[in-house]
């Protein structure tokens, strides 16, 4: 009897053990998955051979551990790639975070330890486009930024000069047919912005591994915390932390809009 109460405080005391060690490594958990670089946007994908192919030739993500892929000589690991179409808010999203703490490049320099904010680099570009290094990056995770649709086809219009020069953004989405529009014409700026919108919004959905995420509710609390997930910061996972970035993102967010704004108005009156 005493042998079998032994045997059973035994196991008693393993399932304890095997309980707090789960808890300890749930805590964790952040951690581990940051050593071991995929904790990400991608986890939910099945890696077939298919994806993997399409990721690794179409992309600049990191593929998923089954596609057993082996990085170039010339390609760097990085962490976040936040993306979209032109004008969907990259840039406004970049200088809001900047100013919270969290600074992420553009797609003119290296990325910071966070990652980039990049509308073009959802396609195989880099770096010959964008660095001078020769460097190439593969990123760990991706955030997909939408922002209001006719918001964003309007604002587009001001870009059909920078794509008719821009054989790199024809050669991706040919199907915008950028040639046969008039930049003088208001109806013919509007479809190319209809265009654009579709057309590169399909190459972010294709690739099938981001996190969507609309602009003008960046600064929800669970957006928050799947960036602060993704930048593997541990302590501000805390609700205290949390709540205090939200709040602080709520606070900049408004009146930084609203000078952004006009800083692009500024900036296309001045190109008028």
């Amino acid at each position: 009897m005493y042998a079998f109460a032994a045997m059973k405080i035994t196991l008693i005391s393993r399932i304890v053990l095997f309980i707090a060690l789960f808890i300890m490594q749930s805590g964790l958990g952040l951690a581990s998955q940051c050593e071991s670089g995929f904790r990400n946007s991608t986890m939910s994908l099945e890696w077939t051979p298919e994806v993997c192919r399409y990721v690794i030739e179409k992309t600049n993500l990191l593929p998923g551990p089954a596609c057993n892929y082996t990085l170039h000589s010339q390609e760097t690991i990085s962490n976040i790639l936040v993306t979209g179409t032109a004008r969907s808010g990259t840039t406004m999203i970049s200088v809001l975070l900047k100013s919270l703490g969290y600074p992420f490049s553009d797609d003119n320099h290296a990325p910071t330890k966070n990652g980039m904010m990049s509308w073009m680099l959802i396609v195989k570009g880099s770096p010959q486009h964008f660095h001078d290094s020769g460097r190439s990056y593969r990123f760990r995770n991706m955030i997909h930024l939408v922002r209001d649709p006719l918001q964003c086809i309007v604002s587009l219009r001001t870009e059909i000069m920078y794509w008719k020069k821009s054989g790199f953004l024809l050669q991706y989405a040919p199907e915008v047919k950028v040639k046969e529009l008039d930049e003088q014409s208001e109806t013919d700026l509007l479809l190319f912005g209809l265009r654009v919108w579709v057309n590169w919004h399909a190459l972010v959905d294709r690739a099938g591994v981001g996190t969507l995420v609309q602009v003008e509710k960046f600064c929800k609390r669970h957006n928050l915390a799947t960036l602060l997930h993704y930048m593997c910061e541990n302590k501000a996972h805390s609700a205290a932390a949390l709540d205090l970035l939200h709040d602080q993102c709520r606070a900049k967010c408004v009146p930084f809009r609203h000078s952004f704004v006009i800083s692009i108005i500024h900036v296309y009156m001045a190109r008028v």
